[in-house]
Protein backbone atom coordinates (compact mmCIF):
# COMPACT_ATOMS: atom_id res chain seq x y z
CA UNK A 1 0.00 0.00 0.00
CA UNK A 2 1.24 3.25 -0.82
CA UNK A 3 1.79 5.12 2.31
CA UNK A 4 3.13 8.93 2.58
CA UNK A 5 2.56 10.43 5.94
CA UNK A 6 5.71 10.61 7.45
CA UNK A 7 6.43 11.14 11.41
CA UNK A 8 10.07 12.26 9.71
CA UNK A 9 9.96 16.07 9.91
CA UNK A 10 12.12 17.83 7.30
CA UNK A 11 13.22 21.24 7.02
CA UNK A 12 12.30 23.08 3.79
CA UNK A 13 15.10 23.27 1.30
CA UNK A 14 14.04 25.67 -1.28
CA UNK A 15 14.50 29.68 -1.74
CA UNK A 16 11.90 31.49 -0.16
CA UNK A 17 10.06 34.56 -0.54
CA UNK A 18 7.53 36.21 1.68
CA UNK A 19 5.20 37.55 -0.68
CA UNK A 20 2.34 36.16 -3.35
CA UNK A 21 3.76 37.82 -6.99
CA UNK A 22 0.84 38.41 -9.05
CA UNK A 23 1.04 38.22 -12.76
CA UNK A 24 -1.18 39.91 -15.18
CA UNK A 25 -2.87 37.33 -17.62
CA UNK A 26 -5.18 38.84 -20.30
CA UNK A 27 -6.03 41.16 -18.04
CA UNK A 28 -6.42 39.52 -14.63
CA UNK A 29 -4.63 38.26 -12.15
CA UNK A 30 -3.54 35.37 -11.16
CA UNK A 31 -1.20 34.51 -8.00
CA UNK A 32 2.14 32.92 -9.26
CA UNK A 33 3.05 31.45 -5.11
CA UNK A 34 6.49 32.11 -4.41
CA UNK A 35 5.67 30.91 -1.20
CA UNK A 36 3.46 30.85 1.87
CA UNK A 37 4.29 33.44 4.24
CA UNK A 38 3.87 31.51 7.44
CA UNK A 39 6.18 28.53 6.22
CA UNK A 40 8.95 31.05 4.76
CA UNK A 41 9.30 32.05 8.59
CA UNK A 42 9.10 29.02 9.93
CA UNK A 43 12.01 27.88 7.90
CA UNK A 44 13.68 30.83 8.89
CA UNK A 45 13.47 29.88 12.18
CA UNK A 46 14.70 26.54 11.20
CA UNK A 47 11.62 25.09 12.60
CA UNK A 48 10.91 21.39 11.57
CA UNK A 49 8.11 20.76 9.29
CA UNK A 50 6.54 17.69 7.61
CA UNK A 51 7.33 15.66 4.88
CA UNK A 52 4.37 16.57 3.57
CA UNK A 53 4.37 20.24 3.66
CA UNK A 54 7.77 20.15 2.21
CA UNK A 55 6.12 18.07 -1.13
CA UNK A 56 3.53 20.17 -1.85
CA UNK A 57 5.27 23.80 -0.87
CA UNK A 58 8.15 23.02 -3.25
CA UNK A 59 5.40 21.57 -6.05
CA UNK A 60 3.59 25.35 -5.74
CA UNK A 61 6.22 27.65 -5.50
CA UNK A 62 6.13 29.18 -9.15
CA UNK A 63 2.73 27.98 -9.77
CA UNK A 64 0.28 30.02 -12.63
CA UNK A 65 -2.09 27.92 -13.02
CA UNK A 66 -3.40 29.79 -16.68
CA UNK A 67 0.46 28.63 -17.60
CA UNK A 68 0.69 26.51 -20.80
CA UNK A 69 0.24 22.59 -19.49
CA UNK A 70 -2.33 22.98 -16.80
CA UNK A 71 -5.30 20.73 -17.23
CA UNK A 72 -8.98 21.54 -15.00
CA UNK A 73 -11.30 18.63 -16.73
CA UNK A 74 -13.00 17.70 -13.37
CA UNK A 75 -15.02 18.84 -10.52
CA UNK A 76 -14.23 17.40 -7.33
CA UNK A 77 -16.46 17.71 -4.27
CA UNK A 78 -19.76 16.34 -2.67
CA UNK A 79 -21.75 19.00 -0.97
CA UNK A 80 -19.58 21.68 -2.26
CA UNK A 81 -18.10 21.76 -5.49
CA UNK A 82 -13.99 22.38 -6.29
CA UNK A 83 -11.82 22.58 -9.04
CA UNK A 84 -9.35 19.80 -9.60
CA UNK A 85 -5.48 20.69 -10.80
CA UNK A 86 -3.69 18.71 -12.95
CA UNK A 87 -0.05 19.22 -14.82
CA UNK A 88 0.87 17.63 -17.87
CA UNK A 89 3.40 15.28 -16.86
CA UNK A 90 5.01 12.74 -20.16
CA UNK A 91 7.30 11.18 -17.09
CA UNK A 92 4.42 9.71 -15.22
CA UNK A 93 3.55 6.64 -16.85
CA UNK A 94 0.48 5.49 -14.95
CA UNK A 95 -1.54 8.38 -14.75
CA UNK A 96 0.10 11.16 -17.78
CA UNK A 97 -0.22 14.32 -15.37
CA UNK A 98 1.24 15.36 -11.97
CA UNK A 99 -1.47 16.51 -9.02
CA UNK A 100 -1.75 20.14 -7.96
CA UNK A 101 -4.38 19.41 -5.68
CA UNK A 102 -8.03 21.30 -5.70
CA UNK A 103 -9.01 24.73 -6.19
CA UNK A 104 -11.82 26.31 -3.50
CA UNK A 105 -13.26 29.32 -3.12
CA UNK A 106 -15.88 30.90 -0.46
CA UNK A 107 -18.92 29.17 -0.78
CA UNK A 108 -21.00 27.04 1.96
CA UNK A 109 -18.97 25.02 4.27
CA UNK A 110 -15.85 25.56 2.13
CA UNK A 111 -14.31 28.84 3.78
CA UNK A 112 -11.01 28.95 2.17
CA UNK A 113 -9.88 31.24 4.69
CA UNK A 114 -9.89 28.86 7.48
CA UNK A 115 -8.56 26.14 5.08
CA UNK A 116 -5.48 28.01 4.78
CA UNK A 117 -5.41 28.90 8.53
CA UNK A 118 -6.02 25.51 9.94
CA UNK A 119 -2.63 24.88 8.13
CA UNK A 120 -0.33 27.81 9.05
CA UNK A 121 -1.33 27.73 12.36
CA UNK A 122 -1.17 23.71 12.73
CA UNK A 123 2.54 24.41 10.84
CA UNK A 124 3.09 26.92 13.64
CA UNK A 125 1.90 24.67 16.82
CA UNK A 126 4.22 21.85 15.22
CA UNK A 127 1.13 19.71 13.81
CA UNK A 128 1.23 20.36 9.89
CA UNK A 129 1.42 16.55 9.44
CA UNK A 130 -2.30 16.40 10.23
CA UNK A 131 -3.63 18.85 8.30
CA UNK A 132 -3.98 19.09 4.95
CA UNK A 133 -1.69 21.83 3.64
CA UNK A 134 -3.06 25.14 1.42
CA UNK A 135 -2.09 27.56 0.35
CA UNK A 136 -3.72 30.82 -1.09
CA UNK A 137 -4.76 31.41 -4.62
CA UNK A 138 -6.12 33.93 -7.02
CA UNK A 139 -7.64 32.45 -10.15
CA UNK A 140 -6.57 33.48 -13.48
CA UNK A 141 -8.83 34.15 -17.03
CA UNK A 142 -8.03 30.89 -18.26
CA UNK A 143 -8.63 28.31 -15.11
CA UNK A 144 -11.97 30.24 -14.67
CA UNK A 145 -13.46 29.65 -18.06
CA UNK A 146 -12.62 26.18 -17.35
CA UNK A 147 -14.17 26.53 -14.19
CA UNK A 148 -17.19 27.96 -15.86
CA UNK A 149 -17.87 25.82 -18.23
CA UNK A 150 -17.69 22.49 -16.00
CA UNK A 151 -19.95 24.26 -13.69
CA UNK A 152 -22.59 25.07 -16.10
CA UNK A 153 -22.07 21.08 -17.94
CA UNK A 154 -22.87 19.84 -14.07
CA UNK A 155 -25.95 22.13 -13.88
CA UNK A 156 -27.26 20.21 -16.69
CA UNK A 157 -27.19 16.86 -14.91
CA UNK A 158 -28.26 17.87 -11.65
CA UNK A 159 -32.21 18.09 -10.54
CA UNK A 160 -34.00 20.99 -9.10
CA UNK A 161 -34.25 20.47 -5.59
CA UNK A 162 -30.67 19.52 -5.19
CA UNK A 163 -28.41 22.27 -3.34
CA UNK A 164 -25.57 22.05 -5.89
CA UNK A 165 -28.38 22.67 -8.24
CA UNK A 166 -30.50 25.36 -6.60
CA UNK A 167 -27.85 27.35 -4.68
CA UNK A 168 -24.00 26.09 -4.94
CA UNK A 169 -23.72 26.31 -8.47
CA UNK A 170 -25.76 29.60 -9.24
CA UNK A 171 -23.26 31.12 -6.60
CA UNK A 172 -20.40 30.40 -8.10
CA UNK A 173 -21.52 30.93 -11.74
CA UNK A 174 -22.15 34.43 -10.37
CA UNK A 175 -18.67 34.91 -8.70
CA UNK A 176 -16.83 34.04 -11.53
CA UNK A 177 -18.91 36.96 -13.88
CA UNK A 178 -16.75 39.51 -11.49
CA UNK A 179 -13.20 38.19 -12.04
CA UNK A 180 -10.56 37.96 -10.35
CA UNK A 181 -11.97 34.34 -8.14
CA UNK A 182 -9.74 34.39 -4.66
CA UNK A 183 -9.73 31.18 -2.86
CA UNK A 184 -7.10 28.92 -2.23
CA UNK A 185 -5.55 25.56 -3.34
CA UNK A 186 -5.75 22.27 -1.08
CA UNK A 187 -3.51 19.59 -1.51
CA UNK A 188 -4.48 15.88 -2.99
CA UNK A 189 -5.51 13.67 -0.77
CA UNK A 190 -2.98 11.02 0.79
CA UNK A 191 -3.59 7.53 -1.15
CA UNK A 192 -4.35 5.80 2.02
CA UNK A 193 -6.86 8.67 3.18
CA UNK A 194 -10.15 7.14 4.83
CA UNK A 195 -12.78 8.71 6.55
CA UNK A 196 -13.44 7.84 10.73
CA UNK A 197 -17.00 7.07 10.49
CA UNK A 198 -16.98 5.59 14.19
CA UNK A 199 -15.99 9.59 15.31
CA UNK A 200 -18.71 11.65 13.97
CA UNK A 201 -22.28 11.29 15.57
CA UNK A 202 -24.33 13.00 13.44
CA UNK A 203 -27.74 13.72 14.10
CA UNK A 204 -31.00 12.47 11.69
CA UNK A 205 -31.74 15.57 9.78
CA UNK A 206 -30.71 19.44 10.91
CA UNK A 207 -28.74 19.97 14.03
CA UNK A 208 -24.97 20.16 14.71
CA UNK A 209 -23.13 16.66 15.66
CA UNK A 210 -20.35 15.85 17.93
CA UNK A 211 -17.76 13.03 18.82
CA UNK A 212 -18.98 9.57 20.11
CA UNK A 213 -18.77 9.90 23.80
CA UNK A 214 -17.88 6.28 23.77
CA UNK A 215 -14.90 6.60 20.90
CA UNK A 216 -11.55 5.11 22.50
CA UNK A 217 -9.75 8.71 21.67
CA UNK A 218 -12.69 10.82 22.92
CA UNK A 219 -12.49 8.93 26.40
CA UNK A 220 -8.65 10.13 27.28
CA UNK A 221 -9.37 13.03 26.04
CA UNK A 222 -11.46 14.05 29.05
CA UNK A 223 -9.24 14.86 32.41
CA UNK A 224 -11.78 13.15 34.43
CA UNK A 225 -10.66 9.82 32.89
CA UNK A 226 -7.26 7.38 33.57
CA UNK A 227 -4.47 8.96 30.86
CA UNK A 228 -3.52 6.99 27.47
CA UNK A 229 -0.75 4.69 27.99
CA UNK A 230 2.10 4.63 25.93
CA UNK A 231 2.90 2.18 23.07
CA UNK A 232 -0.72 0.78 23.88
CA UNK A 233 -2.37 0.01 20.08
CA UNK A 234 -5.83 0.93 19.16
CA UNK A 235 -7.76 -0.45 16.21
CA UNK A 236 -9.37 2.52 14.82
CA UNK A 237 -11.13 0.63 11.72
CA UNK A 238 -10.04 -2.24 9.47
CA UNK A 239 -6.75 -1.71 8.41
CA UNK A 240 -6.04 1.34 10.62
CA UNK A 241 -4.34 0.92 13.89
CA UNK A 242 -2.56 3.37 15.85
CA UNK A 243 -0.38 4.60 18.81
CA UNK A 244 -3.39 5.56 21.50
CA UNK A 245 -1.06 8.22 22.79
CA UNK A 246 0.25 9.48 19.89
CA UNK A 247 -3.32 9.44 18.57
CA UNK A 248 -4.54 11.65 21.52
CA UNK A 249 -2.22 14.07 20.72
CA UNK A 250 -3.08 14.46 17.23
CA UNK A 251 -6.97 14.62 17.62
CA UNK A 252 -6.45 17.45 21.34
CA UNK A 253 -4.35 19.67 18.76
CA UNK A 254 -7.09 19.29 16.07
CA UNK A 255 -10.03 19.83 18.75
CA UNK A 256 -7.79 22.80 20.02
CA UNK A 257 -8.18 24.43 16.41
CA UNK A 258 -11.76 23.55 16.04
CA UNK A 259 -12.10 26.72 19.22
CA UNK A 260 -10.21 28.57 17.60
CA UNK A 261 -11.69 29.02 14.09
CA UNK A 262 -14.85 28.44 15.35
CA UNK A 263 -16.19 24.87 13.37
CA UNK A 264 -19.31 24.12 13.10
CA UNK A 265 -18.81 21.28 10.24
CA UNK A 266 -16.29 18.78 11.79
CA UNK A 267 -19.49 16.38 13.29
CA UNK A 268 -22.09 17.35 10.66
CA UNK A 269 -21.11 14.69 7.98
CA UNK A 270 -17.40 12.73 8.33
CA UNK A 271 -15.32 15.42 8.33
CA UNK A 272 -12.84 13.30 10.17
CA UNK A 273 -9.89 11.65 8.21
CA UNK A 274 -6.79 8.81 8.94
CA UNK A 275 -4.26 8.13 6.78
CA UNK A 276 -1.53 6.04 7.88
CA UNK A 277 2.79 6.37 7.89
CA UNK A 278 5.20 4.30 5.98
CA UNK A 279 5.21 1.91 8.51
CA UNK A 280 1.66 1.45 8.17
CA UNK A 281 0.80 2.93 11.36
CA UNK A 282 -2.40 5.15 11.52
CA UNK A 283 -2.89 9.37 12.12
CA UNK A 284 -5.15 11.64 12.10
CA UNK A 285 -5.40 13.56 8.70
CA UNK A 286 -8.00 16.69 8.70
CA UNK A 287 -8.48 17.12 4.66
CA UNK A 288 -11.70 19.30 5.22
CA UNK A 289 -11.84 22.38 7.38
CA UNK A 290 -13.87 24.68 5.27
CA UNK A 291 -16.69 24.73 7.91
CA UNK A 292 -15.33 27.43 10.29
CA UNK A 293 -16.54 31.05 10.41
CA UNK A 294 -15.29 33.50 12.94
CA UNK A 295 -18.03 35.65 14.35
CA UNK A 296 -19.37 36.93 17.19
CA UNK A 297 -21.71 34.25 18.11
CA UNK A 298 -19.95 31.89 20.85
CA UNK A 299 -21.97 28.62 20.45
CA UNK A 300 -19.46 26.90 18.13
CA UNK A 301 -16.90 27.54 20.31
CA UNK A 302 -18.90 27.05 23.89
CA UNK A 303 -19.60 23.49 22.20
CA UNK A 304 -16.00 22.82 20.97
CA UNK A 305 -14.37 23.43 24.67
CA UNK A 306 -17.39 20.83 25.90
CA UNK A 307 -15.34 17.68 24.26
CA UNK A 308 -12.51 17.74 25.80
CA UNK A 309 -10.52 18.44 28.19
CA UNK A 310 -6.97 17.26 28.09
CA UNK A 311 -4.71 19.86 25.98
CA UNK A 312 -0.94 19.43 24.56
CA UNK A 313 1.12 21.18 27.00
CA UNK A 314 3.49 23.07 24.36
CA UNK A 315 0.65 23.69 22.15
CA UNK A 316 -1.11 25.57 24.93
CA UNK A 317 2.31 27.24 25.56
CA UNK A 318 2.88 28.09 22.14
CA UNK A 319 -0.82 29.62 22.11
CA UNK A 320 -0.16 31.58 24.97
CA UNK A 321 2.76 33.36 23.67
CA UNK A 322 0.20 34.35 20.44
CA UNK A 323 -2.54 35.30 22.58
CA UNK A 324 0.41 37.83 24.28
CA UNK A 325 1.64 38.83 21.11
CA UNK A 326 -2.20 39.86 19.72
CA UNK A 327 -2.63 41.72 22.62
CA UNK A 328 1.04 43.62 22.53
CA UNK A 329 2.03 42.98 18.94
CA UNK A 330 5.66 45.17 19.93
CA UNK A 331 6.71 41.62 21.96
CA UNK A 332 7.03 40.15 18.34
CA UNK A 333 5.97 36.69 17.66
CA UNK A 334 7.62 35.01 14.70
CA UNK A 335 9.13 38.09 13.32
CA UNK A 336 5.83 39.92 13.28
CA UNK A 337 5.48 43.05 15.38
CA UNK A 338 2.06 43.62 13.71
CA UNK A 339 -0.91 41.82 14.43
CA UNK A 340 -2.88 42.62 11.42
CA UNK A 341 -0.01 41.44 9.02
CA UNK A 342 0.17 38.27 10.73
CA UNK A 343 -3.39 37.43 10.71
CA UNK A 344 -3.43 38.26 7.00
CA UNK A 345 -0.39 35.89 6.26
CA UNK A 346 -2.21 33.48 8.56
CA UNK A 347 -4.70 33.03 5.73
CA UNK A 348 -7.88 35.24 7.35
CA UNK A 349 -8.20 38.11 4.93
CA UNK A 350 -11.20 37.23 2.71
CA UNK A 351 -14.39 37.93 4.47
CA UNK A 352 -13.35 40.67 7.57
CA UNK A 353 -11.29 43.45 7.72
CA UNK A 354 -7.57 42.42 9.61
CA UNK A 355 -8.58 43.85 12.84
CA UNK A 356 -11.57 41.90 13.44
CA UNK A 357 -10.20 38.94 12.57
CA UNK A 358 -7.71 40.20 15.41
CA UNK A 359 -10.15 41.20 17.84
CA UNK A 360 -11.98 38.03 17.24
CA UNK A 361 -8.42 35.62 16.91
CA UNK A 362 -7.65 37.37 20.21
CA UNK A 363 -10.94 36.65 21.83
CA UNK A 364 -11.14 32.95 20.89
CA UNK A 365 -7.53 32.57 22.60
CA UNK A 366 -8.67 33.84 25.79
CA UNK A 367 -11.72 31.84 25.64
CA UNK A 368 -9.62 28.58 25.39
CA UNK A 369 -6.77 29.52 27.45
CA UNK A 370 -9.55 30.32 30.12
CA UNK A 371 -10.83 26.67 29.93
CA UNK A 372 -7.90 25.07 30.08
CA UNK A 373 -6.93 26.84 33.14
CA UNK A 374 -9.94 26.12 34.54
CA UNK A 375 -9.47 22.32 33.87
CA UNK A 376 -6.03 22.51 35.47
CA UNK A 377 -7.38 24.19 38.52
CA UNK A 378 -9.69 21.34 38.71
CA UNK A 379 -7.10 18.25 37.95
CA UNK A 380 -3.74 19.22 38.02
CA UNK A 381 -1.39 17.67 35.59
CA UNK A 382 -4.37 14.96 34.51
CA UNK A 383 -5.29 18.51 32.27
CA UNK A 384 -2.15 17.80 30.05
CA UNK A 385 -1.40 14.78 28.08
CA UNK A 386 1.55 13.08 28.97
Amino acid sequence: MNTIITKAKVILGITLAFTLADTITNGVQANVIKQSPIIAKLQKIKQPLSKETDKWMKRWVGTNLDAPGFVYNELSGTTEIYLKIRKIDKTDLVNGYKAYGTFVTGHGSSNPDSEIAYFNLAAILGHDDVIRPAVSYTLGKKAAQSFKTLLEKELTITLPGDRRHDVRIPRLLGWLTKPPLIGGLKAKKHDSYAEYKSMADIPPGAGRGGPFKTNPIIKVLQASNPQPAAKKKVLLQTGYTGDLLQLAREYSNIMTLDVIFQQWDRYNNTNVGLAKDDANIAHFYMTDNGGADMKDDLADITRNLSYFSRYNRKTITKLKQLYMFLNNPARGFLGYKNAESFVVDLGLYSELKPAEYVRLLKRNLLLLLKNVAAVERKYGNQAYLP
